[in-house]
């Protein structure tokens, strides 16, 4: 008695939403980074909001295009790797965007502030009252 024909489901790969606390992770993680060291907490914690497999590569050891060479060459890996790296400089990105757009804000409050002084205006006179 032959069966019913078994076919893989077809499982579409789930796409990474950047959230804007995912940014800020990646943000603080980059001054940690700067510093020497990334707290493996902030790590986790950036994996967790943008939900990676637990076996997917950090984004912060992702520094280079190229993975180390310690790193295990297999087919699997460098795809992992490739899009961690990817990942990576989507937020880099991100990060230069939000900086820049705080440059430009701070900007234009200071020359606003400092370029159109407004005179000081006498308050204006009431009206003549009506006996």
């Amino acid at each position: 008695m032959v069966g019913p024909i078994r076919k893989p489901l077809h499982h579409p790969t789930a796409t990474i939403v950047i959230t804007q606390r995912a940014i800020d992770l990646f943000e603080q993680g980059l001054r940690h980074q700067r510093r020497g060291d990334v707290p493996d907490a902030l790590g986790y914690e950036l994996a967790r909001e943008l939900r990676l497999e637990p076996w997917a590569e950090d984004p912060f050891d992702c520094a280079t295009d190229e993975p180390p060479d310690w790193y295990d060459n297999s087919r699997f890996s460098l795809n992992d790797y490739q899009r961690s790296r990817a990942l990576r400089l989507q937020l880099e990105q991100l990060v230069k965007d939000r900086r820049r757009a705080r440059r430009e804000a701070r900007k234009v409050a200071k020359n606003g502030a400092s370029s159109s002084p407004s005179p000081i205006e006498p308050p204006p006179e009431p009206p003549p009252a009506v006996v």
